[in-house]
């Protein structure tokens, strides 16, 4: 939920009016529909429910990210786990290149039982359970979210940094090509349900104003080099400069 108690207690119906108007236009907007359908009934039904929908996006003042200044966020809770995010300032959705590079990262990190961060966070020291990566990007700015959950907090946002101290000895080229393969692998078998391709499809008109079709975007994943994988790795995933943000029992950011 994006707002606090106050904000969303006290939002007026005007207010909730011109945010729509503001925001929920045509230009603002993408309708893709996947599945068994029929391409010209399915065009008569947008013209039928959607042709007097009108209304223009308001010019928005761009926002000028800067890095914070403060490397932890901790917010008390009577739970039997911490909950850990480690963050990274990475690329808007124009840098594709950059992005897919950072995807094929989050892939190596994390795929399958096996991955790096499961082999270093649970089965050599038993810090986890588990560990999620988003690799997230929007029209001005990125996030590379590294989260899981423990009951030894410090010593697992150590043993995160350490990890991404030592990713380039990690990610060898050698390995690069199997690292492709497993991307490749999971988008086939993300894509294969019309559910998942109504967003996919959505996100290239969003973020880049066009169609990018998962051919296109398998091509893009295939063409990407080792040294496009430095590049990230050196540029974005500083382990000096992650924010850690966590929910828990106790506060471990302060402890010595």
């Amino acid at each position: 939920v994006i707002g606090d108690l106050d904000s969303i207690s006290n939002a007026t119906t005007n207010e909730l009016k011109k945010y729509k108007e503001k925001f929920l236009v045509p230009n603002n907007s993408v309708l893709i529909v996947a599945g068994n359908i029929n391409h010209d009934q399915i065009v008569a039904l947008v013209q039928k429910y959607f042709g007097v929908w009108s209304g223009k996006l308001n010019n928005m003042s761009t926002v000028v990210l800067k890095p914070t200044v403060e490397k932890s966020y901790f917010y008390t809770k009577d739970i039997k786990q911490t909950i850990i995010a480690c963050s990274f300032y990475t690329v808007p959705a124009s840098q594709t290149r950059e992005f897919l590079a950072l995807d094929l990262v989050r892939t190596f990190l994390i795929h399958g039982s096996s991955s790096v961060l499961a082999e270093e966070l649970r089965h050599k020291r038993g810090l986890i359970y588990t560990a999620g990566i988003n690799n997230a990007n929007f029209s001005d700015a990125g996030l590379f979210i590294i989260r899981t959950a423990t009951t030894k907090p410090k010593e697992t946002v150590e043993a995160i940094k350490n990890v991404i101290v030592d990713l380039k000895n990690l990610f060898t080229e050698d390995i690069l090509n199997r690292v492709k393969a497993q991307r490749i692998g999971a988008f086939k078998l993300y894509i294969a349900n019309p559910y998942n391709q109504t967003p996919f499809l959505s996100s290239g008109f969003l973020d880049l104003g066009r169609l990018i079709t998962p051919e296109e975007y398998i091509i893009e994943i295939q063409s990407i080099s080792y040294d496009e994988i430095l590049y990230v790795i050196d540029t974005y995933l500083i382990a000096d400069k992650a924010v850690i943000t966590a929910i828990g029992p106790e506060n471990f950011t302060y402890l010595e």
